[in-house]
């Protein structure tokens, strides 16, 4: 089958591509804490986990609910 068609970026500078992407971030973090139950991130010292824990942490935090966080010794 085809392959989906993906629209150009342009924004207007750096500072706007950032905050896109801490935009994309924060939604797609949002997205995955819809639980009723604790959340858990596994954190292995790279800066794509780490982001993810912090954003996560903040919206929980928001809600009143704590980031159990994982990691390998």
């Amino acid at each position: 089958p085809g392959q989906a068609s993906v629209p150009a970026v342009r924004l207007p500078d750096a500072d706007a591509y950032a905050e896109r992407m801490r935009e994309l971030l924060a939604r797609a973090v949002s997205d995955r804490l819809r639980s009723l139950h604790p959340v858990g991130a596994h954190v292995s010292g790279g800066l794509d986990s780490s982001a993810i824990a912090a954003v996560a942490a903040k919206q929980l935090a928001a809600q009143g609910r704590p980031l159990a966080g994982y990691s390998w010794l």
